[in-house]
């Protein structure tokens, strides 16, 4: 693949067109990956949708009160593939296909009606939860609505990428999600192939993104002019444990849930409620991996080479001379997760004897 020059909001303004008697309407479809403050995204989006609907640009509502599209996924994704969270709430697959079919009929009467400048959609289940066929007939969908749709992607490096995955399981889950090496290329080119263009690939990166969040960043960069963001609460229930904090708390679902992983539980929701109140009271400290996991995860990204050479996207800080696709040895993918966080032991009791005599939130 050829280097291929990141898009703008100018280039992209330029590059739409009006199909057939209907107005020319930009489509901005955010699709991740995961772990890149996509949840504050979607809040901060659909918090703003009255003041961006007066500026021309619709970020449609969905009739389950959801800040993000996933639902749109069941009308482009066969019955295997789609992951229960995206139907949960909606008393299964074919009550959530359903509603879908509802809200994207009443979203083509509301664009026939009133057309906006720009249309968004957004959810992280397009990049992953979207195989290659997915991808093609999401791309047909919108074409009912406008063309061309600009895919845009943000991507985070891969060692921090894991964690934050290894934590949000952790949370649910009693078995650590294995360390391996993070893989986007696959999904880019499916992305590029169903949509005839480079997607809008940024490097989530605190550092180098503009108000250093994805909200404040998206709006500088592809709504420039439209309402600021800053106004919208930040997602607090999103932030992360500590590592000890992560540790406490699969220890808590080993001894009370084995066996139940992904279920909801009130009592574990208890227990986590009360763990991150006591973990945001002990002093500042980040999750982080063992140096030798760590090592590993960079070591087997060779998608990020990719990323770099062939895409333009390049991280700042990451050692790419460590990465040679090395797979990550079968002893560190079998790990506990007391090996594959580096913890303390005396944080980790100190944690455990203050949620244990927290009063229980009722």
């Amino acid at each position: 693949m050829h280097r291929t020059a990141l898009p703008g909001f100018a280039d992209i303004a330029r590059a739409n067109a009006t199909v057939g008697d209907r107005r020319a309407m930009n489509i901005l479809l955010h699709m991740g990956q995961g772990k890149t403050g996509t949840t504050a995204l979607q809040r901060a989006l659909h918090g703003s949708a009255a003041a961006l609907a007066a500026a021309g640009v619709l970020y449609p509502a969905m009739p389950d009160a959801a800040f993000a599209h996933h639902l749109f996924l069941t009308l482009c994704e066969d019955d295997a593939h789609i992951a229960p969270h995206v139907t949960r709430y909606h008393g299964g697959l074919d009550k959530a296909r359903a509603a879908a079919q509802v809200r994207w009929a009443t979203l083509q009467t509301e664009i026939a009606a009133s057309p906006p400048e720009t249309l968004i959609l957004s959810s992280e289940t397009f990049i992953f939860g979207a195989r290659a066929e997915g991808k093609h007939r999401l791309a047909r969908l919108l074409a009912q609505l406008s063309a061309p749709v600009t895919p845009i992607i943000y991507i985070r490096e891969p060692v921090g990428l894991y964690l934050s995955r290894l934590q949000e399981k952790m949370r649910v889950a009693v078995t650590p999600l294995p360390p391996a090496p993070q893989m986007i290329r696959a999904a880019i080119e499916q992305t590029i192939a169903a949509f005839g263009r480079m997607p809008v690939l940024v490097a989530y990166d605190p550092a180098t993104l503009t108000g250093g969040d994805t909200p404040r960043d998206f709006f500088a960069r592809f709504l420039p002019g439209k309402p600021d963001p800053a106004a919208v609460p930040p997602d607090h229930e999103n932030r992360s444990l500590s590592g000890e904090a992560t540790l406490a708390l699969a220890r808590y679902r080993a001894d009370h849930l084995a066996g139940r992983d992904w279920e909801p539980d009130r009592d574990a929701s208890r227990f986590e409620h009360r763990l991150r109140r006591i973990d945001g009271r002990l002093p500042p400290r980040k999750a982080r991996l063992a140096a030798d996991i760590a090592a590993a995860i960079l070591r087997g990204s060779s998608d990020y080479l990719w990323l770099r050479d062939a895409c333009g996207l390049k991280f700042p800080g990451l050692d790419y001379d460590r990465i040679d696709g090395t797979p990550v040895p079968e002893t560190l993918r079998n790990a506990p997760l007391a090996r594959i966080l580096h913890t303390d032991p005396a944080t980790l009791g100190r944690l455990i004897r203050r949620v244990k005599k927290a009063p229980v939130p009722r």
